[in-house]
Formats: C-alpha cells, structure tokens, sequence
C-alpha cells in the first residue's frame, strides 16, 4: 500500500516536471517566434504583420513615429539575424538578437508581455543603436557628394565673370 502510494506520487511528481518544462519550452517557443516573425516581417516589408506583433500602445507609438517614413517598410534584401539569448521571468520575456545587414550589425532587445490570451506581444525595443561604422559611412558619403556638388557648381559658373565662387574647407 505505501509502496504504491509512493509510485503513484512519484509518477505525479514526474507528470507535473514534464508539464512544467513542456509549458516553459512552448514559452521560450512562442516568444522566440514572435521575434523571429517581426524581424522577417521588417525585412520582407509586411507592414501590418509586424505592426500586429505589438502591444496597443506600442503599435500606436511606432505607426506615429514611421508615419512619414514610408520606406522604412520597403522589404530589405540581405538583412540576416541571429537569436542570442531569451531569458523568461513569469508573463514577461527578453530576447536579444543579432541583426546584420551589409556588414552592419545591431544587437537590440526585444522586451514582450504575455497577454491575457496567451500571446506574446512585444513591450518595448531597446539597444538599437546604429553601428558607428554606418554613421562613418553616411558622413564621408554626404561630404563626397556635397565636394562633387561644390565641383559642378564652380565648372558650371567658372566662365562667368560676374560670379566668383570660393570654397571653405571645414578646419578640422
């Protein structure tokens, strides 16, 4: 009888870890997914999929800021990422990743909230500081352009006697 009781308990005990850590693999999974989905969605260009990943009032937030940014959600070719890390604490989720493109790489957080039915919404965005190296590039681009616009200008108006055009250079 005590044999029997104590394999009973130990077969219910053993029932209740396995549902545990079947409920924590389908966590890890569901917001692994989520992620995954809003970083394709950006790449691909799906506007409102990737819209419809987050919360309310974040959904709200971004449509406002990206509003008169209409190619923001023109699909990307070449962006690659990376799942580093999620960790999960409860109705909450943080999920690292690593997102390249053309050689340049951010590593943001995606923060998610469970909702009350089940699924998982992305909260909040952070580390998504540019790469200094594309902030380089964009500069030494802007000045190359802006030194072949001052070019054109001066061979443009060189044979005009009543213009003088002199350049400054930027002391450094």
């Amino acid at each position: 009888m005590v044999r029997k009781l104590a394999i009973t308990l130990a077969i219910l005990a053993g029932l209740i870890l396995v549902a545990i850590g079947i409920r924590r693999w389908l966590d890890y999974r569901s917001a692994r997914n989520v992620v995954t989905s809003f970083v394709v969605g950006v790449r691909d260009g799906q506007r409102e999929d990737v819209l419809n990943l987050m919360e309310p009032s974040q959904r709200v937030f971004v449509e406002s800021r990206l509003k008169k940014k209409d190619n923001f959600w023109s699909p990307s070719q070449g962006l690659t990422y990376r799942i580093l890390e999620i960790h999960i604490a409860g109705n909450k989720a943080d999920c690292r990743i690593w997102i390249e493109r053309d050689g340049f790489r951010i590593k943001p957080w995606f923060h998610l909230n469970r909702m009350e039915s089940g699924s998982w919404k992305i909260r909040k965005i952070d580390h998504t500081e540019v790469d200094e190296r594309w902030n380089d590039l964009m500069e030494d681009r802007a000045r190359t352009e802006g030194n072949q616009l001052a070019d054109e200008l001066h061979n443009a108006l060189k044979d005009n006697k009543d213009v003088t055009v002199e350049r400054h250079k930027k002391e450094e």
